[in-house]
């Protein structure tokens, strides 16, 4: 079983260099508890307690209401996957976003939190799911005798957990290194989108990569499924609206070119994912969207140890998306 810890602050959202250990920890050598569940993930929420970042504010109040509706623990059975959000009381956001190795207090006192959560997935276990509840609290229970006791043992299990990690995924092809549920996806997405590239969630110069993208992708799932019919053009601009990034940004303003570049090329890339082809009006848009961020790298940044590397990325996804089908057809979204 893997267990997986993603942190959410308003403006942080991913791994984390303590929180995430626990996870590790909990997974390593968990034992086999029935095919029912093959992942836990684990959503904590932490509240702030600075004002919101400049252009920052809808998602900080956003982010806060959703915590006000945790907790939230689903179990997806089709994906064997069992999903908790909570909102942890353990730090601040400011805190849980510094930099720095594994802390030992906080360790334990996000194991305690954890271990207080997780045990709760029993109650969502039907008699019918293959899932042996009573073998699991025995497990957790457990794993109490294997904590840190102090500084030194911490790094050990840091250092243990490190190579189990990169031990498994080793075992990785490209593709199984995603991480991806293809059944969130379109059934042909994979066949228009043939290279790992495109679907890399943490490659900045991927198009759902980068933060803007990644938001992009994700909020443009959530719009449609309310808007069923709607053009995503309604999306686009309502998103630009709320980030308060202009559609027609001035040579001065990097902010917003640099968002409303990103928006464009993102989205372009949740269609072809999300619907299996991208709206002309869109792909015209990305299309100006790459030739322009092109420009300004080869203009400003032509000595960077990075330049072919970019390079190559805005040929694949202007290639892709000059060659991608511009209107859905019969292949309209399947995707949740």
């Amino acid at each position: 079983m893997d267990i997986d810890v993603l942190t959410h602050c308003y403006n942080r959202f991913g791994g984390h260099a303590t929180l995430s250990l626990v996870g590790s920890f909990l997974s390593k050598g968990a034992p086999d508890f029935g095919p029912a569940v093959i992942e836990i993930e684990l959503h904590p929420y932490f509240r702030s307690t600075l004002p919101a970042k400049k252009t920052l504010e809808d998602i900080y109040i956003r982010h806060h209401s959703t915590m006000e509706e945790l907790p939230k623990l689903r179990f997806l059975r089709k994906k064997q996957r069992i999903t908790i959000e909570f909102s942890s009381e353990i730090a601040t956001a400011e805190e849980i976003i510094k930099f720095g190795p594994p802390q030992l207090q906080l360790f334990l006192d996000f194991y305690s939190e954890v271990r207080t959560i997780i045990q709760d997935i029993t109650n969502k276990i039907k008699s019918s799911d293959k899932f042996d509840t009573d073998k699991f609290i025995s497990w957790l229970e457990s794993n109490e005798l294997a904590l840190p006791k102090n500084e030194a043992e911490l790094k050990q299990i840091a250092d243990e957990l490190e190579l189990y990690e990169e031990e498994k995924r080793a075992a990785m092809d490209d593709w199984q290194k995603l991480g991806i549920d293809w059944i969130d996806f379109h059934p042909n997405a994979r066949k228009i989108l043939d290279l790992p590239f495109y679907w890399e969630c943490a490659n900045d110069f991927s198009p759902n990569g980068n933060d803007t993208g990644a938001d992009v992708l994700g909020m443009y799932r959530d719009w449609r499924k309310k808007h069923k019919g709607k053009s995503s053009q309604i999306f686009f601009e309502q998103l630009l609206k709320e980030w308060n990034v202009s559609l027609n940004p001035k040579p001065s303003d990097e902010f917003s070119i640099q968002t409303h570049d990103d928006s464009a090329i993102g989205l372009a890339f949740a269609h072809l994912k999300l619907d299996s082809y991208c709206p002309e009006w869109l792909r015209d848009l990305a299309l100006t969207a790459i030739a322009r961020q092109e420009k300004f790298i080869r203009t400003e940044y032509s000595s960077w140890n990075l330049f072919d590397e970019r390079m190559e990325t805005f040929t694949l996804m202007r290639r892709k998306l000059e060659g991608s089908p511009t209107s859905g057809g019969s292949s309209q979204a399947a995707a949740p």
